[in-house]
């Protein structure tokens, strides 16, 4: 069963209503290591079909509600942010750099020399996770 990441039919609203929010943390040996493996993660074993339909068919200005619980939350505290995945960080980093002409709203998140906050990092990896499902539309 996926978890369910807090979004709603109309998308206004973000609540940690997640199965296990707290307890279904990963062994630090399955955490990934980077942003693809984390939405790759997300998109194969974690997030259910529906809950993928909503997130392809949001507009980006709408995944902010993701960022601070629900999604945004079961990913700080299961893929290892919150615990010093260290690899999953920096490349949160990396891929904040990568994209700034593309997407900018990293363009600040890129600029703060090397660190992110966690809360950040989240984001990092909704909005990756809603451009892989933008490029599979």
């Amino acid at each position: 069963m996926g978890l369910h990441c807090g979004v709603t039919n109309d998308h206004a609203t973000s609540t940690c209503c997640i199965a296990g929010c707290f307890a279904d943390n990963m062994n630090p040996n399955q955490w990934p290591r980077t942003v693809a493996e984390a939405v790759d993660r997300l998109l194969n074993k974690e997030l259910t079909e529906e809950n993928i339909d909503k997130i392809r068919h949001m507009k980006k200005a709408e995944l902010i509600n993701l960022h601070h619980f629900g999604l945004g939350m079961w990913i700080r505290n299961n893929l290892g942010i919150v615990q010093g995945n260290i690899g999953l960080l920096e490349d949160c980093v990396k891929y904040a750099q990568a994209h700034v002409d593309s997407d900018p709203e990293l363009r600040s998140l890129a600029a703060q020399g090397g660190q992110m906050h966690e809360d950040d990092a989240s984001g990092v990896i909704i909005n990756a996770l809603w451009e892989r499902l933008q490029e599979e539309a």
